[in-house]
C-alpha cells in the first residue's frame, strides 16, 4: 500500500505497478515503485504489503528520497514583437534556461488572464514540458493583437515544486493598422465654371505589405 501526501491527500506520492497480484510458491515478481514528488522536501515513508484474509502490514519497506528543484531562468525578461499588424499572427521564441548540471525541471505556462484577451491573445507551444539538465528550452509564443497602440502583456511561467514566485516575462508590441497613402496631397480646382461639375481624382493606396 503506497503512502499518500499529507499536503495533497488525494495525490499518491509513490505508485506501485502492479499493486496487486498472486505469488505461486517459490516464485517472485518485480514491482516498479514510482515517486511523484509534490514539494521540495525529504521523503521518509514506508511501503506496506497486505495479504487478503491473512493480515495487513505483514511487510513494510522504507522509502526515502530528497526532492530538489533546479534554478530556472529566462534568457530575456522582455519578448519584443516590435511592430505588429492588428489581427495578424506573429511568433517568437521564449527561452528557458536550466542551470543545474544534474537535475531536470518541469515548467508550466500559466493560462492567460481572460480579461486581457480583448487586447491580445497569446498561445504557447509546448505549454508544459521538461527542461533537461544544463540545457535550454525554446517555447514558441504566438501573438495576435486586437487594439491599436502600445502593448505590454505579462506572461507567467511556473516551475513545478519551486517555492519561488513564477517567472515573469513581459510581451511588448506596437500594434498598427492599415496605413493609407493619399495622392495627390492637395486638390486644386482653380477657375471653374459655375453650375458645371468639376470632378477631380484622388488615389488611395494601402501602404502596408501585410
Amino acid at each position: 500500500r503506497p503512502p499518500r501526501s499529507t499536503l495533497f491527500p488525494y495525490t499518491t506520492l509513490f505508485r506501485s505497478e502492479p499493486n496487486t497480484g498472486t505469488l505461486e510458491p517459490g516464485c517472485g515478481e518485480k514491482v516498479r515503485i514510482t515517486l511523484d514528488p509534490t514539494t521540495i522536501k525529504t521523503y521518509d515513508y514506508y511501503m506496506t504489503v497486505n495479504v487478503p484474509r491473512v493480515g495487513d502490514n505483514l511487510l513494510s519497506m522504507p522509502l526515502t528520497a530528497e526532492c530538489k528543484v533546479p534554478e530556472v531562468t529566462v534568457e530575456s525578461r522582455e519578448l519584443k514583437f516590435d511592430e505588429c499588424f492588428m489581427r495578424h499572427p506573429y511568433e517568437l521564441d521564449l527561452i528557458l534556461v536550466n542551470s543545474s548540471d544534474i537535475l531536470s525541471a518541469k515548467y508550466t505556462m500559466a493560462p492567460q488572464d481572460p480579461s486581457t484577451k480583448v487586447v491580445a491573445e497569446v498561445e504557447t507551444e509546448p505549454s508544459e514540458d521538461i527542461i533537461l539538465p544544463a540545457s535550454k528550452k525554446h517555447v514558441r509564443v504566438k501573438l495576435r493583437c486586437f487594439k491599436l497602440g502600445h502593448l505590454r502583456l505579462p506572461m507567467l511561467i511556473k516551475v513545478t515544486g519551486s517555492v519561488l514566485p513564477p517567472l515573469q516575462v513581459t510581451i511588448t508590441a506596437t500594434v498598427c493598422g492599415p496605413k493609407l497613402l493619399v495622392e495627390p496631397a492637395e486638390l486644386v480646382w482653380g477657375t471653374t465654371e459655375c453650375i458645371l461639375d468639376a470632378p477631380r481624382m484622388i488615389t488611395l493606396t494601402n501602404n502596408r505589405s501585410e
